[in-house]
């Protein structure tokens, strides 16, 4: 009993290698094995490219950062009181002595 079962062991490995000697399943794996090749090429090379974008995005990113820092420190300059005062001496303005206000009694609107 053992003998026969062997026998068709033997008989399997020697069908799985003829089958492995065979030219179709030889060209199936090379086919196979250029495909998985190409595919790693192509993930590579979009990961690298994805990489290579999100460098340039975070590139910009900082330099538009350190940009809004300059302008927010001249909004800064131009709405303190000492710059505010230097602009207003360049309009010749002077200050009123006793303003005068304007009380309006009732709804007062404009005519053209």
């Amino acid at each position: 009993m053992s003998l026969s079962r062997t026998q068709t062991l033997r008989e399997k490995r020697i069908a799985i290698e003829q089958f492995a000697m065979k030219t179709s399943f030889r060209a199936g794996l090379l086919v196979l094995a250029v495909v998985l090749i190409v595919l790693d090429v192509t993930q590579t090379s979009a990961v690298s490219t994805k990489g290579y974008e999100i460098n340039q995005y975070q590139t910009e990113i900082r330099q538009l950062e350190r940009e809004n820092r300059k302008l927010e420190v001249e909004i800064s300059k131009h709405r303190s009181v000492e710059s505010i005062q230097e602009r207003l001496q360049g309009l010749d303005l002077v200050v009123a002595e006793q303003p005068r206000y304007v009380s309006l009694v009732g709804p007062t609107v404009a005519l053209r």
